[in-house]
């Protein structure tokens, strides 16, 4: 209890001092974690692991990466999709990144063909799913991000209802090659827009309340520290090295481009 008091009473205070932007970057990177922990509806299991597994990614990119990182933890539905508008509407630069990374209970019902995340006040019994964000929403409102390249990853059950998945491996990275400074290499891999997302399992699978897609992800940012530019392609790699349940990735809507990255 007295941790969560002085998250509280941090969280309360505002803004502290932030590292400055990666050196081989010219856009700012921004991370928004959305998480849930406590559900109003006891038909859902808390998930307690949730803040701490946010948190330790969030610090990750905050001290090695530069990244601006904000949390909001236990948002209902309108909390959850008023944010993310909140979050829309701020300017950002040309080159900016933006990733929202979500976890959450998941939800899949076949008869309709449609996944969701669970917000703090989503019920558990709900056949139109009218308390939960479906993904269909949350892809049109994350995709309105002005960022040129915005990053979704979601660390839910059946979350692999999401998006367009990859088929097969994607290629290798084409600006490799041509690049061989940081900044040079940071720059030729931006040079397109991207939309692109990873989920902790397919839509057939539930995930473990102790996220594994939560520990590769910490591990690629820790090892990513000495190559200088760390990309998606690296972070498959680091998620396909789970066999259960398999993590998926993809593009999502028309504003990504080929060869687009972050």
């Amino acid at each position: 209890m007295r941790r969560y008091t002085l998250l509280a009473l941090l969280l309360a205070l505002g803004p502290v001092a932030l590292p400055s932007q990666n050196g081989a970057r010219k856009g700012q990177d921004h991370a928004y974690f959305f998480y849930v922990t406590d559900f109003a509806d006891p038909g859902w299991a808390d998930l307690p692991e949730t803040g701490a597994e946010c948190r330790q990614i969030g610090a990750e990119l905050r001290e090695q990466y530069g990244f601006r990182v904000e949390y909001f933890p236990n948002l209902s539905k309108a909390e959850m999709r008023g944010k993310i508008r909140e979050l829309n509407a701020r300017r950002y630069g040309s080159d900016d990144q933006v990733l929202f990374f979500f976890s959450t209970h998941g939800q899949f019902q076949s008869a309709s063909d449609r996944g969701y995340l669970i917000p703090a006040d989503g019920k558990y019994h709900d056949s139109y799913g009218d308390t939960w964000l479906s993904y269909d929403d949350l892809g049109s409102d994350v995709t309105l991000n002005p960022a040129e390249h915005v990053l979704l990853a979601l660390d839910a059950c059946y979350s692999g209802a999401f998006g367009d998945k990859w088929k097969g491996k994607p290629a290798t990275d084409p600006w490799e090659a041509s690049a061989t400074d940081c900044a040079g290499k940071a720059s030729a891999a931006l040079e397109f827009d991207s939309r692109i997302y990873f989920t902790s399992g397919s839509r057939d699978q539930r995930t473990p309340a102790r996220s594994l897609f939560a520990r590769r992800w910490l591990e690629f940012l820790r090892q990513g520290r000495s190559r200088g530019v760390s990309t998606t392609y690296d972070l498959q790699y680091h998620l396909g090295s789970i066999p259960d349940p398999t993590p998926e990735g993809g593009t999502f809507t028309s504003r990504h481009q080929p060869g687009g990255e972050f």
